[in-house]
């Protein structure tokens, strides 16, 4: 399970290492404009030495977003036990897939695939067995035996032949069978006391299955709910990222044809960053939910 929470943070900061990237070169772009209109005279100085300003801003942090994936990675390497030097291609990126959950469904899964579950379940049985057993030793006891008997007895008188000594003698054989019924009266109290503890004990262990059953429950719950929170996320920074990149294409053109101030451009640029680094954000978010919902339900460790 942590390794694959890792591998979405090392999806998250390589998506977020794309954003970085993508606004350096927006910046550059920007900057070449900006230059060619100083240099025509239709924009102030100012306009380059702000664009120039914020680039060194970028740079820096797009170079903390490459430091930030290089640790993500690093931490991927040690939790799979591999070598840090080792290279590790990413196949995957960051997408929403919707995925249909049913809460019931979900316990009822984790009911069957939880080890914790098994095991209380386990032990429950194993109380009910022992209160069988405590019950039985108030039923007479009935044994059964049974002995088969063989001997040879010697007998005194011997036989000399040519050939060497014969010794006679004569067998005698026997059957026995024996029936034993043991009615308990009185033992002072030990079978009682033995049922109550194990009564005892039977209840500790269905409480405690129910406890965990309670706790597995809330947890398919709690999954549940941060899955369905986290696909609103994605629905609600998709709309932003569009909103965002319509308004920074609009004033982009206004600024290149000399109609726009730098000003509407840079906070454009800034709600554009932001809505991506949203929408990185909450994709990362979903996948981390819907690997929490997989570890709830029982399917993943």
């Amino acid at each position: 399970m942590q390794a694959r929470l890792d591998y979405i943070g090392v999806l998250r900061e390589s998506e977020n290492l794309r954003v970085t990237a993508d606004l350096l070169r927006d910046i550059d772009e920007r900057l070449r404009v900006t230059r060619a209109a100083f240099e025509a005279g239709r924009v102030p100085r100012y306009y380059v030495l702000r664009d120039e300003a914020e680039r060194a801003n970028v740079v820096q942090m797009h170079a903390m977003a490459q430091s930030r994936a290089e640790q993500a990675l690093v931490a991927l390497k040690t939790t799979l036990g591999v070598d840090l030097a080792s290279s590790i291609t990413l196949t995957d990126r960051l997408e929403f897939t919707p995925v249909a959950v049913s809460i019931d469904e979900g316990v009822r899964e984790a009911g069957e695939r939880q080890p914790e579950i098994k095991a209380a379940v386990k032990q429950r049985e194993a109380a009910e067995a022992e209160v069988r057993a405590a019950y039985g030793n108030y039923f007479p006891q009935v044994s059964l035996s049974y002995m088969y008997d063989w001997a040879w007895m010697k007998n005194r008188a011997w036989e000399s032949q040519a050939e060497g000594i014969r010794m006679r003698g004569d067998n005698t054989e026997g059957y026995s069978v024996g029936l034993v019924v043991t009615l308990p009266l009185f033992d002072g109290l030990m079978r009682e006391n033995a049922l109550n503890t194990a009564k005892a004990k039977q209840e500790r262990a269905a409480q405690a299955e129910g406890l965990v059953r309670q706790q597995i429950a809330r947890e398919v719950n709690q999954a549940a709910l941060m899955l369905a929170a986290a696909e609103k996320a994605v629905e609600a920074s998709r709309k932003g990222l569009e909103q965002a990149e319509e308004d920074f294409r609009v004033v982009k053109e206004r600024f290149e044809s000399g109609r726009g101030i730098q000003l509407e451009i840079l906070d454009a640029q800034v709600s554009l960053t932001r809505a991506r680094f949203n929408a990185v954000n909450a994709l990362a978010d979903y996948h981390g939910a819907l690997a929490m919902w997989v570890r709830a339900t029982g399917r993943v460790r």
